[in-house]
């Protein structure tokens, strides 16, 4: 068996349309254009590619687990004691082993982990698995007790034995779940991160300390995004041309880790100037002002394309991300980014020559950034942008991705790499 005719399954517990699902799919298609047969496993949806596969239940199996999903959720949220706290543990999930693709596959690549996708009984499976199983690090959940993100909580670091989201006789349901995937990686599994700032934190934590951990870069589709005339982006849009126009975005502008906090401080201390427009997308988002254009959620990439061409500066709130993709966009689209330091942006972003970072959750340092950007020549602006689309079209194109996964799939086969 060659290169070209490997077989590899994806197994994603996220939706598409989300930030890991778009990574996912990206990544896909640059395999199958490389020759790999590659499939991808995930949930039901209404709309899916070519090689989409769901795992189905029939209705009596549906009814049980979600009956049996319901009473584990409740029986949790009993001991959680913030019952609003996004915490996810193994407990009632579905079985992509017994989907017929499983065993056709010969490469396992989770994607996306996630409690409802992976039930106990998978994790036992995976536990036995001869084949190579890789595993994408897109957040923190793979090596915490049941946690996306940490939050500034280190108890991943010593196995989860006092989780602040329990009331204390729960404390083992974190612990517990952390000593499950910690028994299920073997040292024939391989680990990929997504970005160095998540690979650091997965060697610190007590499940994958022995483990050796790739970075891989997110892949972003780079022919979804071009440098647009900024008078033709604007016309497009309906902004203002003779303004200046800021770029802000995320899934969810509400969220603290994405800037939620941050986000309407920017944009009251802008608020008063008539020669600034902010063009603002993503969900969740309230504040109303004169100077602002909310575009709303942008599910297609050419209209995504136009707010980031139409921006003169795009501003990356984000305190927490595990890579910080709007970032990458933006440049792709030849703008340049200011974004906070010690978050994956700063991997991203070349100081001064792509865009500027400021200390991290220094709004006042954003501000004045923002202000000393603004006072720029446009032309400089431009040509920051230029370079900035040739850093991440060399770094971050899905075809790039693509030959490093393919290495790394024939190094765990023990095949010759014929990509």
């Amino acid at each position: 068996m060659g290169a070209n005719s490997l077989r590899v399954l994806h197994i994603l517990g996220g939706a598409l349309g989300s930030g890991a699902g778009r990574g996912a799919l990206t990544l896909h298609l640059a395999l199958r254009a490389r020759g790999v047969d590659s499939r991808i496993l995930g949930r039901v949806e209404r709309r899916t590619p070519p090689d989409y596969h769901a795992v189905r239940l029939g209705g009596v199996a549906r009814l049980i687990t979600s009956v049996r999903t319901r009473i584990y959720s409740w029986r949790l949220s009993r001991n959680i004691v913030d019952r609003g706290a996004p915490y996810f543990p193994i407990g009632v999930g579905l079985n992509p082993h017994k989907h017929p693709l499983y065993s056709w596959a010969d490469i396992i690549h989770i994607q996306w982990a996630h409690a409802s996708t992976m039930g106990p009984e998978f994790w036992e499976v995976l536990a036995k698995e001869d084949r190579p199983v890789v595993f994408t690090l897109r957040d923190m959940w793979l090596f915490t007790g049941g946690c996306h993100f940490s939050s500034g909580c280190s108890g991943y670091l010593d196995g989860c034995q006092s989780c602040p989201i329990l009331k204390p006789e729960a404390h083992s349901v974190a612990s517990d779940d952390l000593a499950r995937k910690r028994r299920t990686y073997t040292s024939g599994m391989a680990f990929i991160a997504i970005s160095k700032d998540v690979a650091q934190n997965a060697q610190l934590s007590t499940a994958l300390a022995k483990h050796k951990i790739r970075v891989i870069s997110n892949a972003i589709p780079i022919d979804k995004f071009a440098i647009i005339d900024k008078f033709i982006a604007r016309d497009t849009l309906g902004l203002d041309s003779s303004k200046y126009v800021i770029g802000i975005g995320a899934i969810d502008l509400s969220d603290p880790r994405k800037g939620g906090d941050i986000i309407p401080r920017l944009l009251e201390e802008f608020s008063e100037h008539s020669d600034v427009e902010w063009a603002v997308f993503g969900g969740n988002f309230s504040y109303k002002n004169d100077n602002i254009r909310y575009f709303g959620m942008v599910k297609d990439y050419e209209t995504l394309n136009m707010i980031y061409s139409a921006a003169d500066l795009f501003v990356m709130p984000s305190l927490h991300e595990t890579f910080g993709k709007t970032t990458a966009e933006a440049m792709a689209a030849g703008t340049p980014v200011v974004a906070f330091a010690s978050t994956p942006a700063q991997e991203i972003i070349e100081e001064s020559v792509t865009g500027w970072t400021v200390p991290h959750n220094d709004v006042e340092s954003l501000v004045t950034k923002i202000r000393n950007v603004m006072a720029m020549d446009r032309g400089k602006l431009r040509a920051m942008g230029v370079k900035g689309r040739e850093a991440v079209t060399k770094r971050y194109s899905p075809d790039v991705a693509a030959l490093e996964h393919i290495k790394l799939y024939c190094d765990l086969l023990g095949l010759a790499d014929e990509s």
